[in-house]
């Protein structure tokens, strides 16, 4: 299966099966045509689950940069995801200099993240 093929598989409501988990962890940190990882494109579609998934079991970057230089960050910030944003923080995503920290509108839920990956950094200590 192409990677452009599963990412459309992980934007869908579609149960994924076991064949193709695997097929996704073959592929977990290319980009399909786009240049989207399966990272971010899950972290898009607000699936929490697979990314999760995604980091701990397939090992997929968390900081990974899709070709135009945006993460899964990005993308979950730019749908007001926040239950993927704490995912991604708690597996030690970079919050600093981000994308959409710059773009108006996301500065409340850019110092929420820095915020957020604070109490980490402390509760880790």
């Amino acid at each position: 299966m192409k990677i452009s093929n599963l990412c459309w598989l992980i934007k869908t409501d579609k149960e994924i099966t076991d064949s193709q988990l695997e097929e996704i962890k073959n592929f977990i940190n290319a980009c399909n045509l786009e240049g989207i990882t399966l990272l971010t494109q899950a972290a898009f579609s607000k699936k929490k689950d697979l990314v999760k998934k995604f980091i701990d079991e397939y090992g997929a970057y968390v900081n990974a940069k899709n070709s135009d230089n945006t993460t899964a960050l990005d993308y979950a910030a730019y749908n007001y995801n926040v239950p993927t944003i704490h995912v991604l923080i708690y597996r030690g995503v970079d919050v600093s200099d981000k994308l959409y920290g710059k773009i108006k509108g996301y500065e409340q839920l850019y110092e929420r993240c820095l915020a957020s990956k604070k109490i980490v950094e402390k509760y880790n200590e």
